[in-house]
């Protein structure tokens, strides 16, 4: 049997779902160890940097 070391916690603003461990009551997200997972920015700012980054926009 696997015992479950995480549960829910809310949601981020963005609406993104957290997690807390049980064992050190830390939270986090889905998107650890993701490029974007550290970034306050959202994907959208993201985006738009990439597309003005392909198109050679300053």
């Amino acid at each position: 049997m696997r015992f479950h070391r995480h549960r829910p916690r809310g949601y981020t603003k963005g609406g993104n779902q957290r997690w807390c461990c049980k064992e050190c009551n830390r939270t986090f997200t889905a998107n650890i160890g993701r490029v974007l997972g550290m970034s306050k920015l959202p994907v959208e700012t993201w985006m738009t940097y990439v597309e003005a980054f392909i198109d050679q926009l300053p």
